[in-house]
């Protein structure tokens, strides 16, 4: 999830006031015009949201989410998922935790503000980050395709417009990433996956919400950029699995939503199909696991597991976790499969050495 973005500043202070919650920090870059038409937007909505509903705790979702938990008792090691004390902090200082993910070998690549960091174990057990971005451009998602680490900047102008770049490095034992072309004006690059074919898609968080694809002439050469699918409000999340793209949404109605997008034999958008939605909530990253995926909830600090016969079928106890925006299954040396490594950005209302930029290890049953 885009967090110094307008894409942030929009969602995150809309749900804000749905919770009767204060203003984003000033901190934060301001916003533009377009932008505070959409926040007006958004409060009007919540207002309307907030007249016509006494408790979130009694919206069908959530109930039924409570009543699977019930029935579904013992029927899965993940009933009842334990909170903080399965969650171990492995480094308090990543500025901005965005994005990460894991090479085939096992390292481990995270993003935040203008850094790509890769993070290792020292001798003595601790975990230690080392940048390899040197740009005056904020640093979203990134993926491996290849040999190849890729990622997604953007930089804010004089005129409150953004500009959008991409990065890319080989992943040498010391690499040296830097942008290779420009993408588009007036967007937020967000998220990044790869399918079998090579080709990057790159999530725009805007109200508009646009996929691009890129393909490559060669691994430092783009070869074009091409408009994949829009009209999918605040599209953030997004992996590729089995022919299709998965990704997180969020309406202007404040649902998050989590929807499937199939890629078809001649590589053009199928229809979406929603798989899950969750009032008031802002669904982040997506991981594949198991039979299906875990979801991010950026809100509300927990990690959702879904699959397409079970549905929702459990969740870690609420605020788990400070603002998750990204999530990977732990791979050795540093972990095992039974860890989820978590990017932790923390939120406006909760900015702390404490609580937010963390990278966390959560220990499944």
């Amino acid at each position: 999830m885009s967090g110094v973005g307008r894409w942030r500043v929009v969602s995150v202070l809309g749900l804000a006031v749905a919770a009767g919650c204060g203003a984003p920090s000033a901190s934060e870059p301001d916003a533009t015009a377009s932008t505070a038409q959409a926040v007006a937007q958004l409060h009007t909505t919540v207002a309307s949201a907030r007249a016509t509903r006494s408790d979130a705790a009694a919206l069908p979702e959530q109930t039924a989410l409570a009543h699977e938990r019930t029935t579904a008792s013992g029927a899965s090691l993940y009933a009842a998922l334990p909170g903080r004390a399965a969650r171990t902090v492995l480094h308090q200082q990543v500025n901005e935790a965005e994005n990460l993910f894991f090479t085939e070998e096992g390292r481990l690549f995270v993003s935040g503000v203008e850094d790509i960091y890769e993070i290792e174990r020292a001798a003595d057990g601790t975990y230690t980050k080392t940048d390899h971005f040197d740009g005056d451009c904020v640093v979203e998602g990134i993926v491996r395709r290849q040999s190849y680490l890729y990622g997604v900047c953007w930089t804010l102008q004089p005129d409150l417009s953004t500009r959008a770049f991409l990065i890319a490095g080989e992943l040498t034992d010391d690499p040296d990433f830097r942008i290779i072309a420009e993408l588009d004006k007036d967007v937020v690059p967000n998220g990044m996956t790869v399918d079998p074919e090579g080709r990057v898609y790159v999530t725009y968080t805007t109200s508009v919400g646009q996929i691009v694809r890129l393909t490559f002439a060669e691994p430092l050469a783009l070869k074009s950029k091409e408009l994949w699918v829009s009209q999918l409000p605040n599209v953030n999340g997004i992996k590729y699995l089995d022919g299709a793209l998965y990704v997180t949404l969020l309406s202007e109605a404040l649902m998050g939503q989590f929807v499937r997008i199939a890629v078809r034999a001649d590589g053009s958008a199928g229809k979406p199909e929603t798989l899950y939605e969750r009032w008031f909530a802002v669904l982040d990253d997506v991981l594949p696991f198991e039979d299906g995926f875990v979801i991010s909830d950026f809100l509300k600090g927990t990690l959702i597991f879904w699959s397409r016969e079970r549905g929702a079928y459990a969740e870690t106890p609420a605020g788990t976790f400070f603002g998750p925006t990204s999530l990977a299954q732990g791979k050795p040396p540093m972990f095992d499969e039974r860890q989820l490594i978590v990017a932790e950005k923390g939120n406006f209302l909760i900015r702390d050495e404490t609580r937010g930029d963390l990278l966390s290890a959560y220990r499944l049953p």
